[in-house]
């Protein structure tokens, strides 16, 4: 049975790194929402290198709370790069 979600719909880019951000991001895509995880260019999230333990190379808890998310990278020095987030989806 397929259940509609409250946020189906409803984009969210994220721009936060470690826990806090990733967690509400994880709450809202679970709820339905598109995430968008804004990373990095200097090895993405920190929270990729917390261990143990790992999966495939990256920490079990950053692929938890990153699950479902599309991930990409942004030089948020480079205002060119900035002009490629959308301000509203």
């Amino acid at each position: 049975m397929a259940v509609d979600l409250p946020l189906k719909g409803v984009t969210v880019v994220e721009l936060g790194d470690s826990a806090a951000a990733p967690f509400c991001g994880q709450i809202l895509g679970d709820l339905g929402a598109e995430i968008i995880k804004i990373e990095r260019p200097d090895g993405g999230d920190p929270s990729r290198h917390w261990g143990p333990a790992f999966w495939h190379g990256t920490a079990a808890t950053f692929q938890s709370i990153n699950r479902n998310k599309r991930s990409a990278v942004v030089d948020l020095k480079d205002a060119a790069a900035r002009a490629l987030i959308p301000a509203k989806a």
